[in-house]
């Protein structure tokens, strides 16, 4: 640099040299003057690529290309048609000179672009990025031609050909690369093997080590023309020791038995960037479960802190606080940031599963997991910090990320990014750093850590080094000392905790007193003490929900309350660690989502899986069943919902799953079969309407029917459907029509009841159907009603009181409605029908009720108790339908029972009772579900309503 000059006149003097050499060819070569000024400003390595490419200058489409820079597609054919324009595949060193210079005046325009914001950094990131990639698939290109006419092509034990790709990390695996930076590559092939057809055979791992060796050279030397790209191999596996390509097999043998922590985020910006693409994607989703944990993984703040930590000695130790991306608030925190909600969450939500940290983001405001404003702060402080580490490394092509300390750089550097007093440029780059590094803090830095000394009792309780008095002044006073220390010991002797890692001893010691600070605080320290036991020793070889308890104090309070309240919730939470994350949001658990919510949820949770994989979908409907049940549980305990709206929230998500269910398994069998045809009278829309959606319905008796399930309840199930039993489907493989919907049920069955590790959906009662366990499966919806009329008992009609569809098209529900109309609405004789109710509620009694102890009762079973409260309103519903018909209407035996009020067909004082009562009787079993006991209670809490409901039962049946 001119050291007389200042550095506006430098810029002025250095566009005066190039005018020197001649005229441009841009049309406007007034504005082209005006903007390289500018552009010289910031940029050296502008200034002498002009200078060393004079011809450019003259070349007007280059100098269009400026303000019409094109698609990514066009950019791709331009790239290749100079290659072959300029023979660069003549030989090696000639390919080497010309993606040289390609390199280096595409660079020149990206600069341009940039330094003028015409591009914003995203189109700055991906121009730079498909220019790597571009040039690595050319120099591969030529490598492997070259390479095979010595030894041959690859190929595995079979004969078939062994194939290469490049994986890109970092930046460029993120199509994000920056103006001056590294690539980070791996190399790795398909199978090992031999070569064939060459001068001479050599090994797979020898070509390949090779074919590596020449791709480097060819992009990273640096020549006369100076280089492509700087190529950085040592995130392979063992770094620098390792070979420098790898097998498949290889990698995962490596990522399976070594890889650690930091190779996790690495892999996050994984990517195949040339070769083949496609076996790259296999490679990287074999690597998906090291990288992506099946849990939310909270263990990754602690690696992320370790990282930073390191990072920020390495920092203080080379005086590198300002740098802006791995100095404090900088480019680095926003990444991190980003990868602990990638690591944290993208096991279970594919979402996270991308390398671009913009999408990352997306996702993180969208799922509320950071308020919009931080999102919005750290996005605008990405953008803000991205583009001074742009101007840094615009200066001179160097892959630099430190402030200058030259006043002249320093003055070059604000005037270029528009700001004008250096004092205005630190203070907006400090206020940045500042917010980031603040939100940095509140997702990432270390909590707060109980301390582990003489002066914390729960710690020394938990080593065993207080004494029983001093343990004892912990407790609350009624607390059975000697119980509580046989857990505690148990516990710690168990083999669980002996073949714990050391990683999980180190986390537990974290976890233990405060968990026992807060147990103590519990009237019943032993019951809770134990439910919350049974759910750490689970997870204690899932260390990264021991770090979840550790990293939010909230989730670990909730945990102790919610095992305090249920031991239902607790077994639940043992059984099913990964309901944890559920406790992680306090306002879910407490108000759980609306029924459109649930199936919203529902449906983007399976439109992420691999649609034909079942274990998967079966791995999302089981845990979104126990994730919200025990949302429910959670309210229903802490009195945040009140009884009916448990039940109408644990109804309304059988619903959205059995929905989904029938629409999988149609989807499914529709491919392999095609669709059964359907009458014309029964589709809406034309035939092409009845294949986007299935054409049966799933009609739900019984507690679902009623919206009535309680935790555990099964459902109670009949399937009908709406075509010619004697026609076929319409596929290749076609099968008649009614082995199709049996196979339709067999499947959704299936579903619902497979037992596995992870449980069961829901048990499943077929026997509603017409005949029973003798009739079909699946019947028609005509058929149907001519056994409801001419062969169906009248406990079958009333069953049908509390009968609607959850599932199907809108027309066939409406003809099931009528069906139920028709049959509900049969004018009886109520001699007859008051007999075969008592008939049936005898021999109903007397088939299911359990022997008692004295002083018992059967809250369902028992004289007065639910079962009757159903028979009475049953008995209205099939007594009077035919004169009051909207008592069809509803299903559930609250709001009948308001109907047979407001009807006058049952006294408003009997109503009153039998309302009473059933709420009372449902609030136990919803209480006695959570405590996994028996539906029995003693006969002294419910007496009164048990006595009165049997007086209604008597004034309406024998009176």
């Amino acid at each position: 640099m001119n050291e007389e000059l200042g550095v506006t006149a430098l810029a002025a003097q250095r566009v005066a040299e190039l005018k020197a050499l001649g005229q441009t060819a841009a049309n406007d070569a007034e504005k082209f003057w005006f903007e390289l000024e500018r552009v010289l400003l910031a940029s050296d390595f502008v200034y002498e690529t002009l200078l060393s490419h004079q011809a450019i200058l003259q070349d007007a489409d280059w100098i269009t290309g400026i303000w019409q820079p094109g698609s990514l597609e066009q950019f791709k054919v331009k790239f290749l048609t100079y290659l072959n324009d300029q023979d660069a595949w003549a030989q090696e060193s000639r390919l080497m000179a010309v993606l040289r210079h390609y390199r280096n005046i595409e660079m020149v325009r990206i600069i341009w672009r940039d330094v003028l914001e015409y591009a914003d950094l995203w189109e700055t990131t991906s121009r730079l990025s498909c220019l790597a990639e571009l040039s690595l698939q050319a120099g591969l290109d030529f490598c492997e031609q070259d390479l095979t006419t010595v030894l041959g092509r690859p190929t595995d034990a079979n004969g078939h050909a062994a194939r290469f790709t490049v994986l890109a990390l970092g930046k460029l695996g993120a199509g994000e690369l920056n103006l001056s930076s590294d690539i980070d590559l791996m190399f790795v092939f398909t199978e090992h093997g031999n070569t064939q057809g060459g001068r001479r055979s050599v090994e797979n791992q020898h070509y390949f080590n090779q074919l590596g060796q020449k791709l480097i050279h060819v992009i990273n030397k640096i020549t006369a023309d100076g280089f492509v790209f700087r190529v950085d191999m040592r995130l392979r596996p063992f770094g620098q020791s390792g070979p420098l390509a790898q097998a498949f097999i290889s990698m995962e043998t490596y990522y399976q038995s070594h890889g650690r922590d930091w190779e996790r985020y690495a892999l996050i910006k994984g990517r195949p960037v040339a070769g083949d693409i496609d076996a790259g994607y296999q490679l990287m989703d074999s690597l998906n479960s090291f990288i992506y944990r099946r849990y939310i993984d909270y263990s990754a703040f602690e690696s992320l802190r370790e990282m930073k930590s390191l990072i920020s000695h390495q920092v203080k130790q080379k005086g590198q606080e300002n740098n802006v991306k791995i100095g404090v608030g900088g480019i680095r925190e926003i990444e991190f940031i980003a990868q602990a909600f990638q690591l944290i969450r993208g096991g279970q939500d594919r979402r996270f599963q991308v390398p671009k940290l913009r999408v990352v983001y997306q996702v993180i405001a969208l799922d509320s997991l950071l308020p919009d404003k931080v999102v919005g702060e750290l996005l605008e402080a990405y953008l803000f910090l991205r583009k001074v580490e742009h101007r840094l490394q615009a200066h001179q092509d160097r892959q630099t990320h430190t402030l200058p300390e030259d006043n002249k750089a320093m003055e070059r550097l604000y005037l270029s990014l528009g700001f004008e007093s250096q004092e205005e440029f630190l203070t907006t780059l400090a206020s940045t750093r500042e917010r980031v590094h603040e939100h940095f803090a509140g997702v990432v830095a270390p909590v707060g850590e109980e301390v582990k000394t003489e002066e914390d009792p729960f710690y020394l309780w938990w080593i065993g080094q207080l004494s029983a008095d001093e343990i004892r002044a912990l407790l609350t006073p009624d607390a059975d000392l000697d119980a509580i220390n046989a857990v505690i010991e148990a516990f710690q002797q168990s083999r669980v905790m002996r073949s714990a890692q050391t990683v999980a001893l180190k986390r537990l010691d974290q976890l233990m007193p405060v968990l026992l600070k807060e147990i103590a605080t519990y009237p019943n320290t032993i019951r809770v003490m134990e439910r919350v036991f049974s759910v750490v020793t689970a997870i204690v070889r899932r260390s990264a929900y021991i770090s979840l308890l550790n990293e939010r104090s909230a989730v670990l309070t909730r945990l102790v309350k919610l095992c305090d309240a249920s031991p239902w919730i607790s077994e639940q939470l043992a059984s099913h660690p990964i309901l944890l994350d559920e406790l992680l949001d306090a306002a879910c658990m407490l108000s759980p989502p609306p029924r459109d919510d649930l199936a919203s949820e529902l449906d983007d949770q399976l439109a992420r899986a691999p649609e034909h994989d079942l274990e998967e979908m079966l791995s999302i409907w089981r845990n979104f069943k126990r994730g919200h049940s025990l949302r429910v549980a959670a309210a229903d305990t802490s009195g945040a919902l009140e009884l009916m709206k448990v039940s109408d929230y644990l109804s309304y998500m059988a619903e959205v799953i059995l929905r989904t269910v029938q629409l999988w398994v149609w989807t499914q069998l529709t491919e392999q079969y095609g669709f059964p045809a359907c009458p014309d009278s029964s589709l809406v829309g034309g035939a092409e309407s009845s294949r986007r959606r299935p054409e049966f319905l799933i009609i739900a008796y019984g507690k679902l029917g009623g919206y009535e399930l309680s935790y555990g309840s099964d459902l109670d199930l009949v399937f009908l459907h709406n075509v010619d039993p004697g026609g076929k489907t319409d596929g290749e493989k076609s099968i008649d029509n009614m082995l199709f919907y049996t196979k339709a049920v067999q499947k959704i069955t299936h579903i619902l009841t497979a037992r596995t590790i992870s449980g069961t959906l829901y048990e499943v009662d077929l026997r509603l159907r017409p005949s029973g366990g003798s009739g079909l499966l699946v019947a028609s919806l005509n058929n149907f009603e001519r056994y409801q009329k001419e062969r169906a008992w009248t406990w079958e009609h009333q069953a049908l009181v509390r009968a609607r569809a959850v599932a199907g098209p809108q027309e066939m529900m409406e003809q099931f409605e009528c069906t139920r109309s028709n049959i509900l609405g049969i004018k009886r004789d109520l001699a007859t029908l008051r007999k075969e109710v008592v008939q049936m509620r005898t021999k109903m009694r007397d088939h299911l009720a359990k022997p008692l102890q004295e002083g018992q009762f059967d809250l369902k079973q028992g004289h007065g108790g639910l079962v009757d409260i159903e028979f009475i309103v049953q008995y209205g519903v099939l007594a009077w339908t035919h004169q009051y018909p909207q008592l069809i209407d509803y299903t559930d035996n609250m709001t009948l029972l308001d109907q047979l009020k407001a009807l006058q067909l049952l006294p408003v004082a009997d109503v009153e009772i039998l309302q009473a009562a059933y709420l009372a009787y449902r609030s136990h079993i919803h209480e006695l579900a959570l405590q996994n006991t028996k539906m029995v209670v003693s006969i002294n809490e419910v007496s009164d309503h048990a006595s009165r409901v049997s007086q209604v039962w008597e004034r309406l049946f024998n009176g």
